[in-house]
């Protein structure tokens, strides 16, 4: 089961290392803001999946501050993520430059979607339970 608080749902991530899908939706179609503490429960154990640029990519959060990800079912890469009053802020170890990247999150059942904060720019991933991609870290774990 998914955990989740309230009517909330997320990120992460987080760009992918890759050129973002943006995502033309109008504000009612984003679902519900979430705060900093409802995008924490939602993510800690579990994944969010989806693609860009027709590239199938999944990021899982085995806990609060690691982040493990995984594009083209081979190109793997581990990072960290915080939340902050507004949203999720995640930074890869290799993708993207090592720079970190701040989203707001909105969630509509399973259906996540990040907001840049100047609203230039959105992503919409799904929200599934656990690691289904079995995403380990550098170490085996």
């Amino acid at each position: 089961m998914i955990r989740s608080v309230g009517a909330a749902a997320i990120v992460i991530a987080i760009s992918v290392g890759c050129e973002s899908l943006i995502v033309r939706e109008s504000p009612k179609d984003r679902g519900e803001l979430l705060s900093g503490s409802e995008i924490q429960a939602m993510l800690v154990g579990n994944s969010v999946v989806g693609d860009v640029r027709m590239t199938p990519f999944t990021v899982y959060f085995p806990s609060y501050g690691e982040m493990r990800g995984q594009r083209s079912f081979h190109y793997r890469d581990d990072g960290t993520w915080r939340v902050t009053e507004e949203g999720f802020c995640g930074k890869w170890n290799n993708w993207l430059g090592t720079m970190a990247q701040c989203w707001r999150a909105y969630r509509s059942g399973d259906a996540v979607t990040l907001e840049k904060g100047d609203g230039s720019q959105q992503e919409r991933f799904k929200l599934v339970p656990g690691n289904p991609a079995n995403l380990q870290n550098r170490n085996g774990n």
